[in-house]
């Protein structure tokens, strides 16, 4: 039986502080499959490089419904990215002698990855990258962006979030500097291994004329009959020797408190009638962190 992802998990124990939670960055909660350059990816993240100017494939500039800092959306819908609902940060006198402190929004959490766990930037199109900011907020200025499977920086957990009304926030440290990032789009990254010999024979036979439409179904299959998983190509397709081609996609959202979701590394080959699959590997994504590779 599948548990709630952590983010749910986190808004039921809060209940008495908040009353109302939408989903962790205030999206619409689609999942389309996007595998490829369509214009249609509705991962929702704080993940570009630049406030409103997110890939016109994934919408995931800042711009979400209620941003302080007047952001464009980056795809129109009125749910995306960090709609935290006017959540910023305000300026208190805390001793009365002029000087102000930042208050950071939202209330505390820490069920997630432990201070010192290295972390990687997950479910963000390769065409895009994450955002790290000074607050757990889309209103605070943009420390650094990564993109996903990215050698550099280190990210590092800090062991503590920040939930806002419609988005949950983690701190880090990256690039030795202090930060904060979209808690659905950070991860940490388990064991690999091979799935080709227990992918479901419907799926490892299947022979598409389109090449998309391949990966989308090898994605799609391993939600496992759960919640619609978010699916996001992270890197751009490369080329292997024997005419073959590599795909790296993360499928997130599972419905588990432990497991985020999965990195799959999917290799196609061509043929008279179309693309076959012909290798599957998956590393674990967890949302707390590992012990000998699997998830805690």
């Amino acid at each position: 039986m599948r548990r709630r992802p952590i983010w749910i998990a986190v808004a039921a124990a809060m209940a008495m502080v908040l009353a109302s939670c939408g989903t962790d960055d205030g999206g619409n909660g689609e999942a389309t499959a996007v595998v490829g350059g369509d214009a249609s990816d509705t991962t929702l993240a704080d993940g570009g490089a630049d406030d409103g100017a997110g890939s016109a494939d994934d919408g995931s500039g800042d711009g979400g419904d209620g941003d302080d800092d007047g952001a464009a959306d980056g795809d129109g819908d009125a749910g995306d990215t960090g709609g935290d609902d006017g959540d910023g940060s305000g300026a208190a006198d805390d001793d009365g002698d002029g000087d102000t402190t930042t208050e950071l929004p939202g209330t505390p959490f820490d069920i997630g990855p432990p201070a010192g766990e290295p972390l990687d930037v997950v479910g963000v199109r390769f065409d895009d990258s994450l955002n790290f900011r000074e607050g757990p907020g889309v209103n605070f200025p943009i420390v650094d962006d990564v993109p996903s499977l990215a050698a550099t920086p280190e990210i590092v957990s800090a062991g503590e979030g920040r939930l806002l009304d419609q988005s949950a926030w983690w701190r880090v440290t990256v690039g030795g500097a202090d930060a904060w990032a979209s808690f659905r789009f950070l991860g940490v990254l388990g064991n690999t291994e091979s799935l080709l010999a227990d992918l479901d024979p419907a799926i490892a036979s299947l022979e598409t004329a389109d090449v998309q439409d391949l990966i989308t179904a090898v994605a799609e299959s391993r939600g496992g009959g759960g919640p619609e998983p978010r699916i996001t190509q992270v890197q751009e397709p490369a080329g292997l020797a024997g005419g073959q081609t590599s795909y790296v996609v993360d499928v997130l959202d599972l419905g588990d408190d432990a497991l985020a979701g999965e990195r799959l590394s999917i290799t196609v080959e061509e043929g008279p009638g179309g693309f076959t699959l012909v290798g599957l590997e998956r590393t674990f994504i967890c949302n707390r962190g590992v012990s000998d590779g699997l998830c805690l």
